[in-house]
């Protein structure tokens, strides 16, 4: 649910009918762009389920044991996130890494939901666990970056400092 851009639809519209027209427009279609790259992202991995599976598969969805079920919710979280992540450009093992993330949120998530019956639980352990994991992909690229600078620095025999 943290991706889905509904706030940001909502704060466009604030800035639209606040006077600043160009900035909500512009929030507006921000927003609507990522809503679309989620929607491919989900759209692509039906397709992935029908062609593997055939089309009697995708219509008997509540025949299905609840194992399938959250195979199939969470590749569909990482298809989602991986199309969320194709709005900012991203490729490569960061295309992969983007929709680990929400492989690992929609899991948190589904285990909170399985060990508690408040919603809340369930929505503060997913945040948490995309928090955490986004915390720690940025500290590694940032010291993927620093340690590349702090390299080209010494091979080229400038002062790093």
């Amino acid at each position: 649910m943290l991706l889905i851009p509904g706030i940001m639809l909502t704060n466009s519209l604030r800035d639209m009918f606040g006077g600043d027209t160009i900035t909500g427009g512009i929030r507006f279609i921000e927003a609507t762009l990522i809503a679309v790259m989620i929607a491919v992202g989900f759209f692509i991995f039906v397709q992935i389920l029908r062609r593997i599976f055939g089309e009697v598969i995708i219509s008997n969805v509540r025949e299905w044991s609840e194992w399938i079920t959250v195979i199939i919710a969470l590749t569909a979280s990482f298809f989602g996130s991986v199309g969320y992540a194709c709005t900012f450009n991203t490729g490569g093992k960061r295309l992969f890494g983007a929709g680990f993330g929400g492989f690992i949120g929609w899991a948190a998530h589904l285990t909170a939901g399985y060990f508690y019956v408040f919603r809340a639980y369930e929505v503060f352990y997913s945040s948490n666990s995309i928090n955490i994991y986004a915390e720690i992909m940025a500290v590694s690229q940032l010291h993927q970056r620093y340690f590349w600078y702090l390299h080209n620095a010494a091979c080229s025999g400038r002062n790093a400092l």
